[in-house]
Order: structure tokens, then C-alpha cells, then sequence
């Protein structure tokens, strides 16, 4: 009898699998095959940075930290985001604890799941990642817009004024609500962790200056000049978009709005 955990892929989809373990390969592989996907198998963790440009459109990575030789796979994960448009990306990870996984997200992952996997697990992760991915996916009813910019919150995916979707980690998402939910308002790191938590994220990342990087990376805000997130020197961050889904593109606060930005307790 055929499991109907997860459906077919409508079109084969090419999956790169990073692993210097061959056995875990194959564990990964069998599965993902069996419902139509493309997968490619690699031992070299110098083909994480390059699996946007191959064309890829997931990535399954378990990075070996005590590796002393080769590259460094959380150096070629951060590579690969820095890129620009990448590929979702699920990292295993043997036992870990939640250190380990708040690293994961930090670094870039979109989802991390736990070796020893169960098959069906593995698939429907994956399932849900090329879901958010894939084009068309965001729907314009449940968008919140900011400006020229716009977030599906359920598909974790920016559309940029151009149109790009542009698929956001779950810390990254979680965050960018925050300061939806704040407009204006001068935050401290601790209290953008704690909202960021809020939104159903368990275990977010150590670095909240790091995550701020990275979504202003994502949202093309120059931080030495910036639009929407602006450093408030000694204390945090102002988001400086207004959310208004009635009003498109009119979102933006005026200028005057950063001389005295109004803290929050």
C-alpha cells in the first residue's frame, strides 16, 4: 500500500544532499526518491555555497563541527545566504541541544531535524520547505504590507516592489513580525528576543545583531544608510515602516519620526 504521509512532487525537484557519512546519504536519499525527487549526492561541503547557482532548489546539510580538514560547512551555509536568492535549506543534526539548533538557525537553516530521523518525518519536512518555496506560493490576502514590501507570514516569504519572493528562516520571519507589531518604536535587543519567541519561536538566535544583518540583507536596507531598520546607538533598534494592508506603498513613516523615536517599556 502506498503512504500517503506526503504527495508527489508535481514536477521532480533537485535536492542536494551534503553528508561525509554515506550510510546517512542513502538514508536520506531513498526516501526523497521514492516520491520523484531529484537527489544529488555530495561529500564535499564546498558545494553548499554553490548549490544556489547549480540550480538546486533544497538543501539537506549535516555539518560535522570537529572536522578539521576541508571547508567549513557553517562558513559555506553563511556564504550560500549572503548570495542572495538560495535554496530553503533542513539541517540534521546529531542529538542536539538547543545551543546547537539556535546556531543552525542563526547561520541560516530554515528548518533542523534531529538524526536518528524517521523517513516520513525527513519527507514532510522537506514537503513543507519546497511548499514555502515555491513560486506563487504567497497569497496577496494574507500579505502584510509595509511600505513597498510585503510578508506572508504562513509561507515565511518577502515579496519585494520588484516582485521577488524572497523565502525568510524561521527567526527571520519571526523578528520581522516584531517589528511589524512596533512600528516606530525604539526596541532593546532583549525585548525584540522576547517578542521574536513570542510568535512561536522556541529556541531563536544567540545574536540578535546578526539576525538583524540578515534580514536587512533580505530587505536590500543599506545600514549605513537605512530605510526600514535604523540602530538606535546604545539601546537597539526602530523599524521605521508602518504595516497598512489598505494602503499600498503608503506604509513609509515620515522622516521626522526618527528625531525622537519613542522607547517601549
Amino acid at each position: 500500500m502506498k503512504s500517503n504521509d506526503t504527495p508527489s512532487p508535481p514536477h521532480p525537484t533537485r535536492i542536494l544532499v551534503v553528508d561525509i557519512d554515506t550510510e546517512t546519504q542513502e538514508a536520506i536519499a531513498r526516501p526523497l526518491q521514492q516520491r520523484g525527487h531529484q537527489v544529488e549526492l555530495s561529500e564535499d561541503f564546498g558545494a553548499i555555497a554553490q548549490c544556489g547557482r547549480r540550480g538546486f532548489d533544497l538543501l539537506v546539510v549535516a555539518p560535522q563541527t570537529r572536522r578539521r580538514r576541508g571547508p567549513d560547512p557553517w562558513v559555506q551555509l553563511r556564504q550560500l545566504r549572503d548570495s542572495g536568492a538560495s535554496p530553503p535549506v533542513l539541517v540534521l543534526l546529531t542529538a542536539s541541544h538547543a545551543a546547537d539548533r539556535a546556531v543552525a538557525l542563526e547561520l541560516g537553516a530554515d528548518a533542523v531535524l534531529d538524526k536518528p530521523f524517521h523517513p516520513g518525518e525527513l519527507r514532510a519536512r522537506v514537503h513543507a520547505l519546497l511548499r514555502r518555496a515555491r513560486p506563487g506560493a504567497v497569497s496577496s490576502a494574507s500579505a502584510v504590507r509595509f511600505g513597498d514590501w510585503a510578508l506572508e507570514p504562513d509561507s515565511r516569504t518577502l515579496v519585494a516592489p520588484t516582485g521577488l519572493q524572497v523565502p525568510l528562516s524561521e527567526a527571520e520571519c519571526a523578528l520581522l513580525q516584531a517589528f511589524l507589531e512596533h512600528p516606530r518604536s525604539t526596541l532593546n535587543r532583549q525585548q525584540l528576543l522576547d517578542m521574536a519567541r513570542g510568535q512561536g519561536v522556541q529556541q531563536l538566535d544567540r545574536s540578535i545583531d546578526l539576525l538583524v544583518s540578515r534580514l536587512r540583507h533580505k530587505l536590500d536596507d543599506d545600514p549605513r544608510a537605512p530605510r526600514l531598520i535604523h540602530t538606535v546607538r546604545g539601546i537597539g533598534y526602530l523599524f521605521h515602516a508602518l504595516a497598512d494592508p489598505s494602503t499600498a506603498g503608503g506604509g513609509l513613516a515620515s522622516e521626522d519620526s526618527l528625531a525622537t523615536p519613542r522607547p517601549t517599556t
